[in-house]
């Protein structure tokens, strides 16, 4: 398949293994890692390292140990399903000839067994030509980079990985979930400005919707006004459950807040971000709006009603949302990163990597939006460039392993 973002290739093997086939995993990726990720379970595995370590499989001796570990498991599995998900670090590690030699084998497994093959392959990393060679030796190819799926908890928008709601960094690839996380302390809700509101409203973005019943059926109108944040308030408790990853106690003591004082901002965005946590975004969004009807100038609540947004896969409107936050707070370093994270997804390459250079003007030492940058100049052809920002990273930190193995795989392809 050819597929960027391995997403759908996961989907179809979880299936598989739910429907009873017996699977084979071959991965680069430490396996442990997998199963945390991706939620798989129940597969038995290759891991391809170099590093000698115990039950690996050296990625450069493909006929002496790949090869027969892959025949002894079809031998005792003759129906089954192999999802090889390390295609470009086997071209890297070894000979173009011997190479194509293991995968033209590999083509033919199905053939003499009941076995199905799942292999993705990223188009935009390896040679043209030998990508159309790789696509020869395989009864079908699928380009499946422009489906959405739907996922059971928080997918990594870079690689596909699906974590816990309450994670912050996908550990497969590095990428930062919310570059600039809402510190959980009180919040002093100011007066709303009359004048850059109403410059905000001549501007040609969409408002927001109208739902058709109030949200917890808390009606939100009037001023602003903060509650009771104090020690001991259901303010604080909220902060508490969310420090310790209980997003759904955290949401029951931020209602109860708002039951008291229904038109606190603060609360309303807080209790979006731990429904954004476990993965509810809908409702992640119905508490960002009422934060933001309540005061309009908030930059951080257009910014998470963004993330939202994308989340649900309504790309255009998360920029919006990100357009507005920058108009009140142009030198958020985190709002220009994920508005460029917004603006790839679209396509639109260059819009992105400029706003990522913003934000790396604004903070250049932030390693998650040069890790976004380097990504997206390596899958669009830009090796030089992208080899420049894993070398910018590793200054920073010298033992990121996604730069570590990025660099080392763009430098061995040439």
């Amino acid at each position: 398949m050819f597929e960027s973002d391995i997403k759908v290739t996961y989907r179809l093997f979880k299936e598989m293994l739910s429907s009873g086939s017996e699977g084979l995993f071959i991965t680069s990726t430490f396996p442990s890692k997998i199963e945390k990720a991706y939620g798989i379970k129940g597969t038995s595995y290759l891991w391809l390292s170099n590093l000698g370590e115990k039950d690996a499989v050296s990625p450069r001796a493909l006929e002496k140990e790949l090869i027969p570990r892959i025949e002894d498991f079809v031998r005792e599995n003759p129906t089954s399903v192999i999802f090889l998900d390390s295609v470009e670090s086997l071209y890297a590690d070894n000979d173009r000839n011997d190479f194509f030699n293991f995968m033209k084998w590999l083509s033919s497994t199905p053939a003499t067994h009941m076995v199905t093959l799942l292999i993705p392959i990223d188009p935009d990393i390896l040679p043209r030509n030998d990508i159309n060679n790789l696509a020869r030796l395989f009864d079908v190819v699928m380009d499946v980079r422009n489906i959405t799926i739907e996922t059971d908890g928080k997918e990594c928008p870079q690689c596909g990985a699906v974590w816990n709601p309450n994670v912050t960094v996908c550990s497969i690839c590095g990428y930062e979930f919310v570059s600039k996380a809402r510190a959980p302390e009180k919040k002093e809700v100011g007066a709303v400005e009359s004048e850059p509101v109403e410059r905000m409203k001549e501007e040609k973005i969409s408002p927001l919707p109208e739902y058709e019943e109030d949200f917890l059926g808390i009606k939100v109108e009037g001023p602003p006004r903060a509650g009771d944040h104090g020690p001991g308030s259901w303010f604080k408790k909220g902060v508490e459950y969310e420090k310790q990853g209980l997003s759904e106690k955290a949401i029951d003591a931020y209602k109860n807040a708002l039951e008291e004082a229904p038109n606190d901002p603060w609360t309303w965005i807080n209790m979006g971000v731990s429904y954004q946590r476990l993965a509810m975004s809908e409702e992640a969004l119905r508490c960002y709006d009422n934060a933001i009807k309540l005061n309009p100038l908030d930059a951080d609540a257009w910014s998470n009603r963004a993330i939202a947004l994308r989340l649900m896969g309504k790309i255009e409107q998360a920029v919006e949302s990100y357009d507005r936050a920058l108009a009140i707070d142009p030198g958020d370093a985190g709002i220009w990163s994920n508005k460029g994270v917004a603006l790839r997804a679209l396509g639109k390459v260059n819009e992105a990597l400029e706003c990522y250079d913003q934000a790396l003007a604004i903070d250049p030492y932030d390693v998650g939006t040069w890790l976004n940058k380097a990504v997206l100049l390596q899958r669009t052809g830009r090796i030089d460039e992208a080899l420049k920002c894993y070398d910018e990273i590793l200054r920073l930190d010298p033992y990121h392993p996604v730069a570590m193995k990025n660099k080392e795989l763009l430098s061995r392809l040439g």
